[in-house]
């Protein structure tokens, strides 16, 4: 896993160093982007770190969003999350208003995703379309 644009870099059949204390939060200390993950995954970078949430109270799904709405300038290549990351301070609202919170959000993240598959199975269709039009298999009159 990678908390960057490539997110899995890989499968692997191995059973020994798999990351099981979920849900969790990564975070990459180079470039500050994390993902949150609900899923058993292998760890292959000492840049990230691991978050979870001191307490139960605290919905980690929120957390994660509200990070991403966070400005953080990345401005040279250091780790961030020791020396500045972790002491920026975001306002938690109680745990019902959360569970809320969060459950909007992931219903939206569920469709975005609806939204993109659909968006890439018409791509292919009109590529198809262009294709047999183009070699002239189908004709317009």
């Amino acid at each position: 896993m990678t908390a960057g644009k490539t997110f899995i870099l890989g499968y692997t059949d191995e059973n020994f160093g798999v990351f099981q204390d979920l849900p969790v939060i990564i975070f990459d200390d180079f470039t500050t982007a994390s993902r949150f993950i609900d899923f058993p995954f292998k760890v292959k970078s000492s840049a990230m770190k691991m978050l979870k949430a001191k307490s139960k109270e605290v919905n980690l799904r929120l957390v994660y969003e509200l990070m991403q709405l966070i400005d953080f300038t990345v401005a040279d290549h250091k780790r961030h999350w020791i020396s500045e990351y972790q002491n920026l301070e975001i306002a938690i609202p109680d745990s019902q208003e959360q569970q809320a919170i969060a459950q909007v959000l992931s219903d939206m993240d569920s469709e975005i995703t609806a939204l993109e598959q659909r968006r890439d199975k018409t791509k292919a269709l009109k590529q198809g379309m262009m294709q047999a039009l183009l070699t002239g298999r189908i004709r317009l009159h």
